[in-house]
């Protein structure tokens, strides 16, 4: 019996697929030979393994992933701030302003939680 494992680029996305038997790593693609094989494995009920990944690796995307979440807040953040600088917020804006802090916040302290990196909770982003 063949055995699968993911393999996950530096962006912590599945990129491939390693058949462990003879270490061959192949690309998630139709028609190609590999990939059809194991899918067919796949649909007999199997599951790949996730890589084990070290603390570093896990770090590296956590981190990743934070700093991409943090940077989609900043086009949100930069005319509140602005506009609270001068007191020319709305109500509104004064709340929506808050939430983004917060969720920038938290998203800054995910490599305090307890478990990090191996255990991570994601903050929600604040709706806009």
């Amino acid at each position: 019996m063949c055995a699968y494992q993911k393999v996950v680029g530096a962006d912590g996305v599945v990129i491939g697929i390693l058949r462990v038997e003879d270490n061959v790593q192949f690309p998630m693609a139709d028609g190609n030979s590999d990939y059809e094989a194991f899918r067919l494995w796949v649909a007999m009920g199997n599951a790949p393994a996730d890589p084990q990944l070290t603390d570093a690796e896990l770090d590296a995307h956590a981190r990743s992933r934070r700093e991409a979440l943090l940077e989609q807040t900043d086009g949100l953040i930069a005319p509140l701030a602005d506009a609270a600088l001068l007191d020319a917020l709305t109500a509104g804006q004064r709340e929506q302003l808050q939430a983004l802090v917060t969720y920038r916040k938290a998203l800054r302290d995910i490599p305090t939680q307890p478990g990090y990196p191996r255990e991570v909770s994601w903050p929600e982003a604040p709706v806009q």
